[in-house]
């Protein structure tokens, strides 16, 4: 790193990753919303790859995948869906519930080229989908969950070559 670059108006760093020898970072700008950013090390290098705004914004949960840094991000547009960058740009790569309907999507997982994720469907149930990368290639595998309510302790999902584990959190479990 040549020098650090200084961002006077974003006062909480989110996450951070890499992708093609490029920082990518999420964080939170004054004036709430929240920004994605990449660098290579220089100020000449950083910039701004996407504000996300509206209710609740954000981006964050970053997986490598396919050559792409994955990410959840939420925002007016599409709601929270998963969202992917190169470095270079960031666009939207999954939207489970298109328009600004949100799939709630989360908890990000790769086993064998297959990407893992939970999100919602239409009728509000939580799901563990499974997919390629591609609209035509993404399927859930399984209703958990009727309502957003039930599946709101859906917490961690962990892909292993012999299956996908799920922790569920009731309101009396402590996650440690």
């Amino acid at each position: 790193v040549d020098q650090v670059a200084t961002f006077p108006d974003l006062h909480q760093i989110i996450e951070m990753g890499s992708v093609d020898n490029t920082l990518v970072f999420s964080a939170r700008h004054r004036s709430n919303s929240v920004q994605l950013w990449s660098s290579k090390g220089t100020n000449a290098s950083t910039q701004l790859l996407k504000d996300f705004t509206g209710n609740n914004p954000m981006a964050s949960g970053m997986l490598l995948y396919k050559g792409k840094l994955l990410f959840t991000g939420r925002e007016a547009t599409y709601g929270q869906e998963i969202w992917a960058t190169d470095g270079n740009t960031a666009n939207i790569y999954l939207d489970v519930l298109p328009g600004p309907s949100s799939s709630d999507a989360q908890n990000l997982a790769v086993n064998n080229q297959t990407l893992f994720f939970v999100a919602h469907t239409a009728s509000g149930g939580a799901e563990v989908w499974r997919s390629n990368g591609t609209p035509n290639g993404t399927q859930a595998t399984g209703n958990y969950f009727s309502t957003k309510q039930a599946s709101a302790h859906f917490r961690r999902l962990q892909v292993f070559d012999l299956g996908v584990l799920t922790c569920l959190l009731n309101d009396t479990t402590k996650s440690e």
